[in-house]
């Protein structure tokens, strides 16, 4: 099988020679492109990865935090909260941590910004500073939060600034500013005079997000494996239930770290995850096949999402607009819900808007919503149910009209949500059977040949890929359908559902899709690798994304399947109630892809 390579480190190269000294020359806004420096080889010291933080003091304010540093670098300049990325960590980990740790503030809403070269001939060191954006999660009083000095033979103190006041120190000497700080003036000037003229933060990523704006672009030879000509590529893992295990005494423990006990997502995180997908219901207190349900709704779901954004995770949000499970077999409207066309489509449009704003108020940027689970059948019956295999074609897209309604309802309230400050997600449609294309042609057409619903009004495709269900399920079926799909919308494509057995036999095992591939804990592995390179094969960079269902569910470990075990962790209950999970191997699987 064919490994798409992981990206080169800073220090790798294509030529023998080391090029990341060019990699960050200055980029116009205006043009996006490189002016690339010379090509001289320095046999100094390797460069060095640094993340510095722009901490505002509110997702509405345009100040943010400037330190006087102390010590022999840079000694009596101005510079931002930040550090040395340490090995492992994400850009999002290493800011929250380095703030924290300089500061004492928690910080939210961490984004990229752009990134420096800065070379320090006099004491031969060379730096690569990535900038990050965050706001300083503060009390309820409206008052800005109050930084403190923790590590003052670095600092002399912390102030909140304003870009006009750098600027100030530029249009003098500069030596007032710390190197890298002063590169970010001198390199990315338009972004720095865009920032001087937004007044919030809030704003500014709201801008850069709607003008598609890329401030960090490529010097370096071209080659599809380097890591920044990639767009981002979600590696996740559905961990909605994890809270209902954590509190029923599940403690897991990493196999790989001697036993030691950690949070699941942590394992999960060393393993290459980067996004976590959660879903999310209605009303869960309403009775449904006998009992009660109080999981997944926004009072369990917001402060999980919390916990992971916090750590420097993406947050996939999955709206099943109901009480309880929606899937193709079942999206019932919630119980409190209007069952009329027009007001439930109002309470619709309020519910995605409103739940969209709690999040936001919370912290937590959602990176992308879908708007409905597995929505073949689709959604909030009977009003948006639909049967994609009516025929003729004026038939069944005349049956979609009562779905497309209800689509466009949700949709309107993610621009509502936004329109209110909230930042925009990726929205996504999400359907079963991404192996089937005939499924998907008919079902996209549909719901656009209504008129109601354009193609501008989703961003992404997301599919599940089972290989339980049936032998059509091939990676060679689900790479036609994907690459069609591709050709024809040219919008990103997530498969947003997989698993794969690590035990499965006697007589009621299902037959799998894939009989190469076997049951065992390596099969997880490879199914999952396989199912990564069919969605990086799709052209044009429109593969964007894998997650993995429900890793941690200990006490439903077919995961909805006839095989007995998909999950990722071998369970003991012999403490019963407490249970204690040990990682498999299969923890790692995102690792390296």
């Amino acid at each position: 099988m064919n490994r798409r390579s992981s990206p080169p480190s800073l220090r790798e190269t294509t030529h023998g020679n080391v090029w990341v000294h060019n990699l960050y020359a200055a980029i116009p806004l205006k043009s996006f492109t490189f002016r690339p420096a010379s090509r001289r080889q320095y046999s100094m010291a390797a460069p060095r990865i640094g993340v510095g933080v722009f901490v505002f003091a509110s997702r509405t304010s345009n100040r943010y935090l400037l330190g006087k540093r102390l010590g022999s670098h840079g000694a009596g300049t101005f510079a931002l909260p930040g550090g040395h990325l340490e090995y492992g960590e994400s850009f999002e980990q290493c800011a929250i941590r380095e703030v924290q740790e300089e500061t004492g503030l928690a910080i939210a809403d961490v984004h990229f910004l752009t990134a420096t070269n800065s070379v320090f001939h006099e004491s031969t060191k060379h730096y690569v500073t990535i900038f990050m954006t965050a706001v300083a999660r503060s009390a309820d009083d409206g008052l800005e939060p109050e930084p403190k000095v923790m590590e003052p033979d670095k600092c002399e103190g912390w102030s909140w600034s304003t870009f006009s006041d750098m600027r100030k120190m530029t249009a003098a000497t500069g030596a007032e500013l710390f190197k890298p700080l002063y590169s970010l003036m001198e390199q990315r000037a338009e972004l720095c005079k865009l920032f001087a003229r937004i007044n919030s933060i809030m704003l500014l990523t709201n801008l850069i997000a709607a003008l598609g704006i890329t401030v960090l672009a490529s010097a370096a030879p071209s080659h599809p494996n380097y890591w920044h000509d990639e767009p981002f590529f979600y590696k996740g893992f559905d961990l909605s239930s994890l809270k209902v295990l954590e509190d029923g005494g599940a403690v897991y423990k990493d196999s790989q770290c001697g036993n030691a006990t950690r949070p699941a997502e942590d394992i999960l995180g060393d393993g290459g995850m980067n996004t976590v997908r959660l879903r999310l219901w209605v009303w869960p207190k309403a009775p449904y096949d006998g009992g009660y349900y109080e999981s997944y709704g926004l009072n369990y779901t917001l402060p999980l999402a919390k916990r992971f954004h916090d750590k420097g995770y993406r947050i996939y949000l999955d709206y099943h607009f109901s009480d309880y499970w929606a899937d193709p077999s079942k999206q019932w409207t919630p119980e409190e819900w209007p069952t009329s066309m027009e007001p439930l489509a109002g309470t619709l449009r309020e519910y995605v808007s409103s739940s969209m704003k709690s999040f936001s108020d919370a912290g937590v940027d959602l990176s992308i919503v879908s708007l409905g689970n597995e929505i073949r059948n689709g959604m909030l019956w009977p009003q948006g149910r639909v049967d994609v295999d009516i025929e003729p074609t004026s038939a069944r897209i005349a049956n979609f009209t009562g779905l497309a309604t209800l689509y466009t309802a949700a949709r309107q309230g993610v621009d509502d949500a936004v329109s209110h400050g909230v930042r925009k997600p990726e929205v996504m449609i999400h359907i079963d059977n991404g192996w089937n294309l005939t499924l998907q042609e008919n079902w996209f057409s549909a719901l656009t040949g209504t008129g109601k619903v354009k193609t501008s009004d989703w961003d992404i495709f997301g599919f599940s890929m089972y290989p339980f269900y049936g032998t059509s399920a091939t990676l060679d079926n689900l790479k036609t359908s994907l690459h069609t799909l591709a050709k024809k919308y040219s919008k990103p494509i997530h498969v947003v559902e997989t698993d794969w057995p690590a035990i499965c036999d006697g007589s009621d095992a299902p037959e799998l899709s894939e009989p190469s591939i076997p049951a065992s804990v390596p099969g997880q592995i490879e199914w999952v690798h396989d199912v990564v390179d069919v969605v990086k094969s799709i052209p044009h960079g429109l593969g964007r994304g894998v997650n993995y269902w429900e890793p941690t569910w200990l006490n439903n470990t077919g995961l909805g399947s006839a095989c007995q075990d998909a999950i990722l962790f071998d369970a003991d209950w012999s403490e019963y109630p407490k249970v204690t999970a040990y990682s498999r191997d299969s923890v790692n699987m995102f690792k390296g892809v």
